[in-house]
């Protein structure tokens, strides 16, 4: 549990229990996204509460149309 809830060895993390955290990040990804992203990796997705990728993950925009089909959602691997 404390590994999930930003203490990962003593080590301080992002509270993605925040609402603002997470619209930060989403934010970011889908600036990203709109200038021709496709995917992104998730390190240590096992330290994170899967409610918190969740709503992050739930928040990103459609692929760009400029380079890909309508309707495409970004690829998403999560690293454990």
């Amino acid at each position: 549990m404390q590994v999930r809830n930003c203490r990962l060895v003593a080590l301080r993390d992002l509270n993605g229990h925040r609402a603002w955290v997470r619209e930060h990040i989403s934010v970011y990804m889908n600036q990203l996204i709109d200038v021709g992203v496709a995917g992104f990796r998730i390190d240590a997705a096992k330290h994170m509460w899967p409610r918190d990728i969740d709503a992050i993950l739930d928040s990103l925009h459609l692929l760009n149309t400029r380079w890909f089909p309508a309707n495409t959602t970004p690829y998403v691997y999560q690293e454990v």
